[in-house]
């Protein structure tokens, strides 16, 4: 029971937790490649390829690079292969 008195069953996932911030600059890393490959395209992907491209943009990140949001990119392609793989098509 809430503290208002409201019930709702449980759920295992919690949203709350998603830093708003970093949800917006994943969707702006989502756009960009929409616009750029088309959306949707990454469903045409096998996992591995997102998989190759978030592990790029995390080394140029740890090398020091600032030419993009190379975290918000690198989240971008895990939350891509995240869901391919699911669908089992990576």
């Amino acid at each position: 029971m809430h503290a208002g008195g409201g019930r709702r069953s449980a759920i295992p996932e919690r949203f709350d937790l998603i830093p708003p911030h970093a949800l917006r600059e994943v969707a702006l890393a989502m756009a960009e490649g929409a616009s750029r490959h088309g959306e949707w395209n990454w469903h045409k992907l096998p996992a591995r390829v997102c998989i190759n491209h978030a592990m790029r943009h995390i080394i140029l990140w740890m090398d020091g690079d600032q030419s993009e949001p190379h975290l918000s990119h690198a989240a971008a392609n895990l939350l891509m292969a995240t869901e391919l793989e699911a669908k089992n098509d990576g």
